[in-house]
C-alpha cells in the first residue's frame, strides 16, 4: 500500500531539531515523524492524554525527564525483545521477559543459572 503525506506545524526551534536528527542518523525526515507517529498512535488514549496534558503544564526539565524516561523505557523493552528472540531461537525458554523475570520457584532459579551458564 502506498502512503500518504501529511503535514504538520512545527515551531522553528522543533524543526531545527528534526532536522538535525536526520541528519545525524542519516535517515529522511518522513522516517523520523512517521515512526514517532506510528509510536504514538499505537499508545492507549490514557497515555496519549498525560502526554499532551505535559506539553501544556509541564516545565521544561519535567519534559526533559519524561523524555530520558521514555528513552530508558524503549531501551529497556528492545533489550527484552532481542533476549526473548534469542532465548527462542537458542531453545531456551519462551518466557518474553527472558533472565528479567522474576523467579518463582527453586526450579526457575535453577533453569536460570543453567541459561547464564549457557550463555557464556
Amino acid at each position: 500500500m502506498a502512503g500518504q503525506s501529511v503535514s504538520a506545524h512545527l515551531d522553528p526551534e522543533l524543526l531545527t531539531q528534526l532536522r538535525a536528527a536526520a541528519r545525524g542518523e542519516s535517515r529522511p525526515v518522513s522516517q523520523i515523524t512517521s515512526t514517532a507517529l506510528k509510536l504514538f498512535l499505537d499508545m492507549t488514549p490514557g497515555a496519549r492524554q498525560s502526554i499532551y496534558s505535559l506539553q501544556n503544564a509541564a516545565t521544561d526539565d519535567e519534559q526533559a525527564f519524561l523524555a530520558r524516561f521514555l528513552g530508558r523505557q524503549v531501551l529497556r523493552a528492545h533489550h527484552m525483545i532481542v533476549e526473548s528472540r534469542y532465548l527462542v531461537s537458542s531453545g531456551g525458554t519462551t518466557n518474553p521477559h527472558g533472565a528479567n523475570a522474576e523467579p518463582q520457584s527453586e526450579d526457575d532459579i535453577e533453569q536460570e543459572a543453567a541459561r547464564v551458564c549457557r550463555l557464556k
